[in-house]
């Protein structure tokens, strides 16, 4: 199941009794205000669900798209995937319609290459383990980080 974790936290074991084998949540910030800033919530209550979720041994895997405005997230992130014991997946921001000049502007404001975050990884002890194939062969591949 993916999810934006806003009704997660309470539900944890609900899901998993359930037969729920897997989530992945999509976070963009640990940093309350960072985050508000991009969602318009606090990230409280998806975090209480993340760490719900853990307590009843339900995989988790939190997605994250990085951008300029939560780009000094990473560490953060990374550290809370650490604690929690899921993964963390680094997502690209993509630009999808040409005729949306709003969304285009907010692309061209916050667009990262990946190459500043593969400096960013390295930077803190990240090693580039190899490609990955893009889910059901859609999309780009994607790389692979690990800290040993």
């Amino acid at each position: 199941m993916v999810t934006n974790g806003t009704l997660l936290s309470g539900r944890a074991l609900e899901l998993k009794d359930a037969g729920l084998d897997w989530l992945t949540v999509s976070l963009d910030a640990v940093d309350s205000k960072i985050f508000r800033s991009i969602r318009g919530i606090s990230p409280d209550s998806i975090l209480q669900g993340l760490t719900e979720c853990r307590k009843v041994d339900l995989p988790v895997r939190i997605n994250m798209v990085v951008m300029k405005s939560n780009f000094n997230q990473i560490q953060p992130m990374i550290d809370l995937a650490n604690r929690l014991d899921c993964s963390l997946k680094l997502l690209d921001l993509f630009y999808v319609d040409p005729n949306d000049e709003k969304h285009l502007k907010f692309w061209q404001c916050e667009f990262v290459h990946f190459d500043l975050v593969h400096k960013k990884l390295t930077e803190i002890g990240a090693n580039f383990v190899g490609w990955e194939d893009a889910p059901g062969g859609v999309g780009a591949p994607l790389l692979d980080y690990r800290f040993d």
